[in-house]
């Protein structure tokens, strides 16, 4: 505590945890097995059990949850299933919004449920959050083009406020929530396994992890 006494603005103070925190998201299956196996906790795999498949959720969740169960079972997925995106600065607070409604401001996988899949009109909602999406604001609206991969944001200036939608085609016409492209804000775009996309269905969940400019 007396670091926080000392401490002038500008400074950079280091946090730790303790325990460690048990975070096997984006792992792979074979290397959350050995971690565990260190910490001397049994490990349960489901879904794609590969050593290779990538794990995108686990139970417990919480660090204390997983020592005081002395077990984690971790759901994996092909890594051509999981779609990678990067998200802009300059839509910040659509950007808050996408990173809280699917989990990735507090873990490496996030989540999005398919509102609406067409694939023959190259075209994937997902649900948004009506208390979240209060404050989106319109913010980087494309102009003349809204490009294949593009992540829009359906902003307050439609009812169908906090939609999530993605196209896998350019389009001139309308964002990839059916908006005009001035209640659209453009968050992020799909920079892998955009083909993914094309197996979704009306309610099933859409996995994604985000990547940063020094992961390129």
């Amino acid at each position: 505590m007396e670091l926080f006494d000392i401490a002038k603005e500008g400074d950079i103070i280091t946090v730790r945890s303790s325990p460690d925190r048990i975070m096997l998201m984006m792992m792979t299956q074979k290397e959350a097995e050995e971690k565990l196996a260190s910490l001397g906790i049994k490990h349960i795999r489901t879904g794609n059990e590969d050593d290779d498949a990538i794990i995108v959720t686990q139970e417990p969740e919480s660090t204390v949850g997983i020592l005081e169960a002395g077990e984690v079972s971790t759901v994996g997925l092909a890594s051509n299933e999981l779609l990678k995106v990067k998200l802009t600065d300059k839509a910040p607070r659509t950007r808050w919004y996408l990173e809280k409604i699917t989990g990735l401001a507090e873990k490496p996988v996030g989540t999005l449920k398919v509102y609406f899949a067409v694939p023959d009109m190259n075209m994937f909602m997902f649900h948004g959050d009506n208390n979240e999406s209060k404050g989106l604001i319109p913010e980087n609206n494309p102009t003349d083009i809204m490009k294949a991969g593009q992540i829009g944001v359906t902003n307050m200036s439609r009812k169908n406020l906090g939609l999530v939608g993605i196209r896998t085609i350019d389009t001139t016409d309308f964002g990839p929530t059916g908006e005009p492209f001035s209640a659209t804000n453009v968050v992020g775009e799909v920079v892998g396994n955009i083909e993914g996309l094309n197996k979704l269905k009306d309610g099933s969940t859409l996995y994604i992890y985000e990547v940063y400019e020094d992961d390129e």
